[in-house]
């Protein structure tokens, strides 16, 4: 069983997709250069790393016919979450539902 080297998360039934950093980055993270860390715990690790700032994420999509509707329909469940931030204004994402409506408009040809 390949588990997180710090919470434990099994590999194989627990982390649904795997994290890449390039490999300077991971030996700053965990010098010891064996085992797994989940994505949570690479960023806490990072996070203690002097002049960390940012952990930028980038998700790569295999090629699937459907795509496009999987995308129309995550975007469409996130608006009503977006909106609230904005009303509870605990979340400075103001220009974000303008820009959801927009790319659920545009995906629907409207």
């Amino acid at each position: 069983m390949a588990a997180c080297l710090d919470c434990g998360l099994d590999y194989y039934r627990d982390f649904p997709l795997d994290v890449l950093l390039p490999r300077a980055q991971w030996l700053l993270i965990h010098p010891a250069d064996h085992g797994v860390l989940c994505a949570a715990c690479i960023v806490k690790r990072a996070a203690k790393i002097p002049g960390a700032r940012l952990a930028h994420l980038v998700i790569e999509f295999a090629p699937r016919d459907n795509v496009e509707a999987e995308l129309l329909a995550a975007l469409k469940d996130m608006l009503p979450y977006v909106e609230s931030c904005i009303e509870r204004r605990d979340c400075p994402a103001s220009k974000d539902t303008a820009r959801i409506r927009a790319a659920i408009a545009k995906a629907e040809g409207r």
